[in-house]
């Protein structure tokens, strides 16, 4: 009978032991930490020199350069920037409309910049910040605002430091160059969007609405159509450009599922639109676009790029 009994004791004891390492692996499994640096001086980058950009700064600068005094002024009538619609191919290629549009930062300064770009590597419906204190580019290391990182994730899971999206990623990496050259110094909140996914852009903007308000630059990063004819790219870009300029993010998004519209970066699209929302006032315009036949001359098969202002 006493055996008995310790052996009910024991089977209860081991259910009771078992049960708590569930709810203990649940917890652990849901909870929401913050985005981990690795070390006060870790920095990330780069990862495309040499291949999309010079690896020498000094050729890198006069490139840059040369591109800002290339591209015609544009005259945002006096109003104020918001963000910017870029394209992030190699600069041989896209980096002549890309100085159109970062030309208009000269002269300006912002706290911080938030530079949002999609993943060509991996796909994932989660946005991915690099856990690094800095982001390296051959002009420099960039501080990462890590404050407002934290802040950003907090009681977000989908905002993660998920290196499958970023650690092989150029969308990004191209625009830092420009903006250190126009800017100078700033802070840099990175991300990367792992799927063009309307809800997951809405979210990010929310997010990005509640932490920082409109105390920030924010660029998209984006090419628009992929390997088409000359004449059809053409039509194509001008349609999408269209959309983007009318600034109703569903639209758009129900355009490129419809084939109507092209543009890879399309995430960071919805997500800098439907921001921008926000905003009395607002306009986007065109400020220079192009495909790459006009800059290397074969037509047969090119891809479009834009350069967009976001003014108030």
């Amino acid at each position: 009978m006493e055996s008995r009994k310790k052996l009910i004791y024991s089977l209860v004891g081991l259910g009771v032991f078992f049960l708590a390492v569930l709810i203990g692996f649940s917890l652990w499994k849901g909870r929401s930490t913050p985005v981990q640096f690795i070390k006060e001086d870790s920095a990330f980058g780069p990862v495309v020199e040499g291949t999309f950009y010079p690896a020498d700064p000094t050729k890198l600068n006069q490139w840059i350069q040369s591109f800002i005094q290339q591209t015609p002024n544009f005259d945002a009538g006096g109003r104020q920037i918001f963000g910017l619609i870029v394209p992030h191919a190699g600069y041989n290629y896209s980096g002549r409309t890309a100085a159109a549009a970062f030309k208009l930062l000269q002269g300006k300064s912002f706290p911080r910049v938030v530079v949002m770009a999609p993943s060509h590597h991996a796909q994932s419906k989660e946005v991915s910040i690099p856990g690094y204190a800095y982001y390296q580019t051959n002009l420099g290391t960039i501080p990462i605002d890590r404050e407002s990182v934290q802040k950003l994730k907090k009681g977000r899971p989908w905002i993660t430091d998920n290196p499958n999206l970023y650690n092989r990623e150029h969308a990004l990496e191209v625009e830092l160059p420009f903006l250190q050259t126009v800017l100078g110094k700033f802070q840099l909140i990175p991300i990367i969007i792992g799927d063009s996914d309307i809800d997951l852009a809405r979210n990010l903007a929310a997010a990005l609405k509640e932490t920082l308000g409109n105390d920030a630059l924010f660029i998209a990063s984006t090419d628009l159509s992929h390997y088409h004819p000359y004449s059809q790219a053409e039509m194509m870009d001008k349609n999408t450009l269209s959309l983007i300029a009318a600034q109703d993010p569903e639209k758009l998004n129900r355009a490129v599922a419809a084939q109507q519209a092209e543009l890879c970066g399309l995430g960071p699209v919805l997500t800098i639109m439907t921001l921008f929302q926000n905003v009395p006032t607002g306009k986007i315009q065109l400020i220079y676009n192009e495909n790459s036949g006009d800059v290397v001359g074969q037509r047969e098969s090119v891809v479009g790029y834009g350069a967009l202002g976001l003014f108030y």
